[in-house]
């Protein structure tokens, strides 16, 4: 994939191939994925199904990353059914044309997310520059596996929910492919 704007493209095709999949990791990683995903994305995306923004972090500014591994990108606007962020055009058009947030594309973002966005589109305010160890990704890659239902983390972030208002009418996005 090839970005738009000034910058200078990555090669991408050198680390991640399209067909990458995430290896399979234990405890140790998943939590390192936990403390990694605090660091570089708890700030902006929220965990749950509602996109509802937790106490520890302003997580209101990007969408939901609830159930994101396998799921087309641009369709969500913010917080579930409630369309407050605005999702790039080019994100948009991105899903629309087939991209999906598969293992390889989550690692390409996370490299570099500026060939996801349209750099110049004013409204985009993403400080994210890009996590360049790998390691660190997959550890945040493993993490974004359990946030989905039927996984036991994933169950315990919903269980936490059902005594929330927002939680009424919340789909849990359970119609999107799954990785």
């Amino acid at each position: 994939m090839r970005g738009r704007g000034p910058h200078h493209p990555i090669d991408y095709e050198k680390e991640i191939w399209d067909e990458w999949m995430c290896p399979p990791g234990g405890d140790d990683v998943w939590q390192r994925g936990i403390k990694a995903f605090k660091k570089h994305c708890h700030q902006c995306h929220s965990i749950y199904p509602d996109g509802h923004v937790s106490s520890a972090g302003r997580s209101d500014w990007g969408p939901t990353l609830w159930n994101i591994c396998g799921r087309q990108a641009g369709i969500l606007k913010g917080k579930v059914g409630e369309g407050q962020i605005r999702c790039s055009d080019y994100l948009q058009d991105l899903g629309k044309n087939g991209l999906v947030w598969n293992d390889a594309n989550l690692m390409r973002y996370m490299r570099d997310p500026r060939p996801f966005t349209d750099v110049g589109d004013s409204q985009i305010m993403m400080r994210f520059q890009g996590i360049p160890d790998m390691g660190t990704r997959i550890d945040i890659l493993t993490y974004l596996h359990s946030l989905r239902p039927f996984d036991p983390y994933g169950e315990g972030v919903m269980h936490n929910l059902k005594d929330r208002k927002s939680w009424k009418g919340v789909t849990l996005l359970g119609h999107l492919p799954m990785a």
